[in-house]
């Protein structure tokens, strides 16, 4: 007994069987082949069926290849993650180069650093000014004299302009010994004081 594959399935089925055990099609007898076209018996040497009278070349060819709608979903399935994983990748270092800072940016907000430690230390004023966090997108300014109505007087002077020139600075961080308030640059809004450890 030998297998062979099923004309419409393709799975392996014995060659005596009278049906696909899988699809459950009939399959052609020993000695014959069977007609795509009509589904019926023909002999193994015809060259046209002898119940629709197509040849059996062109009813070979013309039935549509089995398995064929199998290989074009995966295909498109395979464009589709393509497509997809593609699209997740470009989002991914998207974010990559959000977080990522412009060297140019950078170099704006530690000159703008750098001007006002300088303006301060030429007023006369105990103030230490540094940029904070691994972008350093946080200016803080620090000095035992700080208080509530220094940082209000500060944020009106240079709120505004802070958030206009120097690029990407996201807080400004006033803090005494004891105290530190918090100012969002984006929000222009000025945090709950709370006490330094």
């Amino acid at each position: 007994m030998a297998l062979k594959p099923c004309w419409q399935c393709q799975r392996l089925v014995s060659t005596e069987a009278p049906q696909c055990l899988h699809c459950k099609v009939p399959l052609p007898a020993r000695n014959t082949q069977l007609c795509r076209e009509c589904k019926n018996d023909v002999p193994a040497a015809a060259t046209t069926c002898p119940h629709c009278g197509i040849p059996m070349a062109t009813a070979t060819a013309t039935f549509p290849l089995p398995g064929r709608p199998k290989t074009i979903a995966y295909a498109a399935l395979g464009i589709l993650s393509a497509v997809l994983v593609l699209t997740m990748l470009i989002i991914m270092s998207r974010d990559q180069d959000d977080r990522r800072d412009d060297p140019k940016q950078l170099y704006l907000r530690q000159e703008f650093a750098s001007r006002l430690q300088r303006a301060y230390d030429a007023a006369g004023f105990k103030y230490r000014v540094e940029l904070l966090g691994e972008d350093k997108s946080a200016l803080s300014i620090q000095s035992p004299e700080m208080n509530e109505a220094l940082v209000n007087q500060m944020i009106a002077e240079q709120g505004g302009p802070l958030a206009a020139r120097v690029s990407g600075l996201k807080w400004i961080s006033f803090s005494n010994n004891t105290t530190s308030w918090n100012y969002n640059v984006d929000e222009r809004r000025l945090d709950a004081p709370h006490q330094r450890k």
